[in-house]
């Protein structure tokens, strides 16, 4: 403890927990906030992993060269992914993936949210273990190519315990 200053919570020597001006900081567990900087072409009828830049990663657990957020830690993870095409499409999926599969034998990783509409949004509290991975995809059955819209395709993860 400090006096008028931060006061931190230790386990193993590692801050788990810490006091700042503006609340709480857990500075161990993972957040990745993910957007595009340029419109990306989804075909017909294929199943499309997004093109991410990172906005945000607090523990540099998204790797771009794959698009997978890897799970530094095991426990229940927030993701949350909003699509939004640059016109109407048919049959908007988003699909948030586990390892390249459902997150459990009961989910289904597409959501199709219909026909003649420009955007969805998924979340999904997905429990991970230590290397576990996500993915996260679009689909869409338009008869030609689409475009993602800059600027409006996001996604978050983020650790809740």
């Amino acid at each position: 403890c400090n006096e008028d200053a931060a006061v931190r919570l230790y386990y193993d020597n590692v801050v788990q927990l810490e006091t700042t001006a503006n609340g709480i900081k857990t500075p161990n567990h993972p957040y990745v906030l993910l957007g595009i900087d340029a419109s990306q072409d989804v075909s017909n009828a294929t199943s499309h992993t997004i093109d991410w830049v990172e906005t945000t990663d607090r523990g540099g657990d998204f790797d771009t060269s794959n698009e997978r957020f890897t799970a530094p830690v095991a426990g229940d993870y927030l993701i949350c992914l909003s699509i939004q095409y640059t016109v109407n499409v048919n049959q908007l999926h988003t699909g948030i993936l586990k390892n390249n599969g459902g997150p459990a034998a009961s989910f289904d990783p597409w959501v199709n949210f219909g026909d003649g509409i420009r955007a969805g949004c998924t979340s999904a509290i997905i429990t991970l273990a230590v290397n576990d991975y996500i993915t996260l995809q679009t689909y869409h059955s338009t008869t030609t190519s689409k475009s993602l819209e800059t600027n409006r395709t996001k996604a978050t993860i983020r650790f809740l315990g």
